[in-house]
């Protein structure tokens, strides 16, 4: 009887430095007797992230290149656990395309799967970084998944299938969307059963350290910050609806909800934060501004 190979969804916006590298280890991750299907979202790339893909797919064709014209990974999420993952997976992972794999960490998060039977998503730990013991210790004891590598249960996947659940297009953090719907049962007003997300203690992801000495650092470290401001925000606009009102809260792109929930908002105190917050707020407005202009023009446009 031939087995399904695990799939695994790579996630790469601009990545053409860093995927080869991502890919480079999980070429040569260990599985046993299983394959591994590669899956890499390449989406609205502007780099050379497709040439390198398809050249790593033109030499191993356990990789499958995703082309997608939108630059969002929750919407590349969403295409591949609605139209791409294979329906009978046993288990899933996914990661983002500028980590890397410790090796043997698939096989420590399906083995911890198989421990864990009211589990229905494994967390792999940091073995890089700044904050490494505060990031370690925040999925042991929060019972978090780091969206930089995780696997979800076969059976969880075909549910959010079946519930037409999609995380919303251009929100940030949607790591700490999956662990409060999947810790409540996909009930999000109900209350949270720990023993649903667990972490693989021998699972682990790295990526290149950040220096002052390289330029490119720079931008990454001020993108991360960027992205973290915008995470504060979106879940400022989303939790309080969300724990209250459940999945119907969800909106299909999180600038549908800003549009209400934006003129509400204040800047907060957030100590040396504070700057990323503020420059968050700043650009979030501008953005509903130029859609509500957009929108306008298109009317204008349909009726002349």
């Amino acid at each position: 009887m031939t087995r399904t190979p695990w799939p695994i969804a790579v996630f790469a916006h601009n990545e053409a430095d860093l995927i080869g590298a991502c890919l480079d280890t999980l070429l040569t991750e260990p599985v046993g007797e299983h394959q591994l299907a590669i899956y890499v979202l390449v989406n609205g790339c502007t780099d050379g992230t497709w040439a390198e893909v398809e050249r790593y797919a033109r030499h191993h064709p356990q990789i499958h290149p995703v082309h997608l014209e939108l630059g969002d990974k929750n919407n590349a999420w969403n295409v591949f656990v609605h139209e791409i993952c294979p329906e009978d997976a046993e288990i899933v992972f996914f990661m983002d395309g500028d980590m890397q794999v410790v090796r043997g960490s698939l096989a420590a998060l399906k083995a911890r799967m198989d421990e864990a039977p009211a589990a229905q998503a494994f967390a792999a730990l940091p073995y890089t970084g700044r904050t490494l013991d505060a990031f370690r210790d925040t999925i042991i004891n929060t019972h978090a998944i780091a969206g930089n590598l995780y696997a979800l249960r076969g059976d969880l996947v075909r549910r959010f299938r079946e519930t037409s659940f999609r995380i919303p297009r251009h929100m940030f953090g949607d790591d700490g969307l999956l662990r409060t719907l999947i810790l409540r049962d996909m009930d999000p007003t109900g209350p949270e059963n720990f023993d649903r997300i667990t972490y693989a203690d021998k699972a682990g992801f790295f990526f290149e350290p950040y220096s002052i000495w390289k330029p490119s650092c720079w931008k990454r470290y001020r993108n991360r910050m960027r992205r973290y401001a915008n995470r504060r925000l979106h879940n400022r606009m989303l939790y309080p609806h969300l724990l209250r009102d459940g999945l119907r809260a969800l909106p299909a792109d999180i600038l549908d909800l800003a549009e209400t929930e934006l003129p509400k908002l204040k800047l907060e105190w957030n100590g040396v934060l504070t700057i990323f917050d503020a420059a968050a707020l700043r650009r979030l407005k501008q953005r509903i501004e130029r859609r509500k202009a957009q929108r306008a023009s298109a009317s204008r446009a349909a009726q002349a």
